[in-house]
């Protein structure tokens, strides 16, 4: 079996194997400019004492190559659709998987050799991603402060979304057992849980924190690479102050500043008792929130094979 499906999978494997070893060539040669373009700008600012904005445009040249590391955010649900949809469903429309089952190899054994090698082939193309990426962001998240706005795409979570996608795409397949419908389905329901799990499931994984800060305080006043979820204006009697209502609560003293700089009204704003509330997660529950992440994903994937071996195995 093992010799059958490195004939049958031998040049995806291959092209795999060229795209990841060109993408760790890029992001190592990237990465080391970007690294020492950073360390180069601390070491011009710490003269200045102006390092709180050093990252401010420091790497708008390099907005290719973040777009491509941006990018690495599909690739679970490319191998899905080109690794786990048609590994079984091309077996079932062209009718091969018979001809397996009568050369005395059981439904159990080649269903088991086939999901070993898509998993450990999504474990390890998951697992390259993840450490080239998550090594490459290092200087972006320091200059920017904003680890979690990717989130997806470095940590360990890249490995639980490209096991989720090889066994959706598996089980896509074992239950349509057509190329194009296991292709389609997979994308939609892939793109479809991944937005809602990072949408209403992952900002509450851990209660979240209140905080009321000066309206002036630099970053809103949460430190870090901090994510925050929400926040608004509180008045001093204690009332929330939207955007919207804003104007309306605006005291006389700073009425005569609308029409000027943002920084104005709020530096008036402040001196009248005006603060801002901020919800947010710290910082320190970056890796907390990916180990929750990707045990979910790790346990959808193990169920989506459980439920591929229930369907293959009732085939008549």
């Amino acid at each position: 079996m093992t010799w059958l499906i490195w004939r049958q999978h031998r040049y995806q494997v291959a092209l795999a194997s060229i795209a990841l070893a060109a993408f760790a060539i890029v992001v190592a040669v990237t990465g080391v400019h970007m690294a020492a373009t950073y360390h180069g700008a601390l070491h011009s600012c710490a003269a200045t004492a102006s390092c709180d904005s050093v990252g401010d445009g420091l790497f708008n040249g390099d907005g290719a190559v973040i777009d491509l590391v941006n990018f690495t955010v599909v690739v679970p649900v490319l191998l899905g659709l080109f690794w786990g949809a048609p590994l079984l469903a091309r077996e079932f429309e062209e009718g091969t998987h018979k001809f397996v089952w009568t050369q005395s190899v059981t439904r159990r054994a080649w269903l088991s050799a086939k999901v070993a090698a898509l998993l450990g082939a999504a474990a390890l193309a998951g697992t390259v991603l993840a450490l080239s990426v998550t090594w490459w962001s290092r200087t972006l998240d320091l200059a920017q402060h904003n680890r979690f706005a990717r989130f997806d795409i470095q940590g360990i979570v890249p490995v639980g979304y490209a096991l989720f996608g090889a066994a959706l795409g598996l089980t896509a397949g074992a239950l349509l057992r057509r190329t194009l419908p296991a292709l389609a389905a997979t994308l939609a329901l892939m793109v479809g849980l991944r937005l809602a799990v990072a949408t209403y499931l992952r900002p509450h994984y851990l209660s979240a924190i209140a905080k009321t800060v000066s309206l002036t305080a630099a970053k809103t006043g949460i430190g870090g690479s901090s994510w925050t979820l929400h926040s608004h204006i509180v008045s001093p009697s204690g009332a929330n102050a939207s955007n919207g209502d804003l104007v309306a609560v605006i005291p006389g003293a700073c009425r005569s500043l609308l029409g000027t700089s943002r920084a104005r009204i709020f530096a008036c704003l402040d001196s009248q008792g005006f603060r801002e509330k901020v919800i947010y997660q710290p910082s320190n529950r970056f890796w907390t929130f990916q180990l929750i992440e990707t045990g979910i994903f790790v346990l959808l994937a193990s169920v989506l094979v459980a439920v591929s071996f229930r369907l293959v195995r009732r085939d008549a």
